[in-house]
């Protein structure tokens, strides 16, 4: 199984200062568990999933998407979801379109 997951749920937890108990608490998991999707040695359910990303105040699609797990890179974007966090529509369409001019997208 690809760790990069658990890998990503670790960051996550360890950039909140959760232990695995308290995140299993926050997620209404055993934290045994939780530890052992973070090894790669369990795979979650989508239902656990959620719970998971919902207990480390993120989407779980950004647990599942690619991102790269190099130092700094995971607490950069836990710093952009912070700030986003929270934002109606109308701010986050606004973001959006000042991204792609930034970074040269069509939009």
């Amino acid at each position: 199984m690809d760790n990069n997951l658990g890998k990503r749920i670790r960051r996550f937890r360890k950039l909140k200062g959760l232990t695995l108990e308290d995140l299993g608490e926050k997620a209404g998991v055993c934290c045994k568990y939780v530890g052992e999707i973070e090894r790669g040695i369990k795979t979650p359910t989508v239902t656990v999933l959620q719970k998971v990303a919902s207990a480390l105040d993120v989407h779980a699609c950004v647990l599942l998407s690619s991102f790269s797990t190099e130092e700094g890179y995971l607490e950069r974007f836990a710093s952009i979801n912070r700030i986003l966090h929270g934002r109606d529509a109308e701010t986050l369409e606004k973001i959006n379109k000042i991204l792609k001019i930034v970074f040269d997208e069509k939009y």
